[in-house]
Order: structure tokens, then sequence, then C-alpha cells
């Protein structure tokens, strides 16, 4: 199963995402967010064998054409209340993926997919608070999400509060995620931990 880990922002995560094979790499524009990376910062632009994402979160239009101008990832990813005519007129300015987190949580409602599913090429589903390394405690609506994904032929992912102790089971439980997201699961004290980020990899490739 393919890997994102989010929230990179030092030459020591990068190249372990690129020595270890991550797939996707994620860089937080979020202006609030202890992850978030300056956009002049010199990791963006340099090589990575797998993708690059950009994360934003209920910032405008300008903000994210701002990136643009010195960013090129191959994804854009929204974690906010971004509707369809934000993404719509997104697209008409950027030719990469476009992916949706979606909180998952008691309020959740599979109408919020069926809106935005002919703009976004995958849904994160993600817990109530993103970034916080809490999973998600809804499982009832985080199986109906999975089964509305997988009638519409719909892709998805999975996020929050995976680990090197329950990234296994994250990963055996939900084969047909499109990758597994983590961010506080490389982290020991908010600071990147490559022992953790190891261990994490090493449980997951062996579930392969």
């Amino acid at each position: 199963m393919k890997l994102k880990i989010c929230g990179v922002r030092n030459q020591e995560m990068l190249d372990f995402c690129e020595e270890s094979g991550v797939d996707y790499v994620g860089f937080n524009f979020v202006p609030s967010s202890k992850r978030r990376i300056d956009v002049g910062s010199e990791l963006l632009n340099q090589e990575f064998s797998g993708k690059k994402v950009a994360l934003f979160m209920n910032q405008s239009l300008e903000d994210v054409q701002g990136v643009l101008e010195n960013f090129k990832p191959d994804v854009l990813q929204f974690h906010g209340d971004e509707d369809l005519e934000f993404l719509q007129k997104v697209k008409s300015f950027f030719d990469g993926e476009i992916w949706k987190a979606v909180k998952i949580d008691e309020d959740f409602n599979v109408s919020e997919l069926e809106g935005l599913k002919d703009m976004v090429d995958v849904f994160l589903f993600d817990a109530k608070t993103p970034g916080a390394g809490k999973v998600i405690s809804d499982s009832g609506a985080l199986n109906d999400a999975i089964e509305f994904c997988k009638e519409n032929n719909l892709k998805f992912a999975i996020a929050g509060g995976i680990n090197a102790e329950n990234i296994a089971e994250f990963a055996k439980n939900y084969p047909a995620a499109e990758f597994l997201d983590t961010a506080s699961g490389v982290e020991d004290d908010k600071e990147f931990s490559e022992e953790g980020a190891t261990s994490l990899l090493t449980d997951l490739r062996n579930n392969d």
C-alpha cells in the first residue's frame, strides 16, 4: 500500500522520504499550522521520485495561486470547507490532481461527497481534528464513506492518527485505500523521528 508523509519541512524529512521510497510528500501551506513551510523554501523544488502535494485549508484562490507561482506540485489537497465552485475555479488554472479531505465524525453525511465527486481525484477521510494524531472515531460513518466511493468508482485514502503501532491494522482493514496518510505518526515531541518513520514503513511493508 502507498504512503504519504505530510508536513515535510526540513531536509532530513525529505531525504528520508526519497531514500525510503515514500510515495507522496505533503507540504503544508496553512498559516496556522505548526507544520507550515514557507513558500520560499528550497525544499519545494528539490527532486523527489514520488509526487509532491501542496496542502491548503480555507485559503483564498489568491493564496493558492501565490504558492503555485513558486512551487509546481503534482497535487493540491484541500482540508477545509472548500466547495464545488471553489474547486472548479482551482481546476481552471491547475491541471494536476485535486484531493479533498473530509472529516469523518458523527455529523458526516455522504451527501458531502456527492456534491464534490466530479471535481475530486481522491477523497481523504480524516479525523475530526486533522493533524492532531487522533484516529477516526466513527467507524460506521467511515464505512459509509468508503462504500459510497466503491459504488461510484471513486478513489479514497485514510488519515487520522496513523502510526507505527497501528498502520498494519489500517492497511489490513482498508485494502482498497489508495494510500495511508500520516504526519504525527512520524514525529516525536512534534519533531521528525527517523526511527519512528522507519518503524512505520517497516510495519506497512510487512503487511503488503
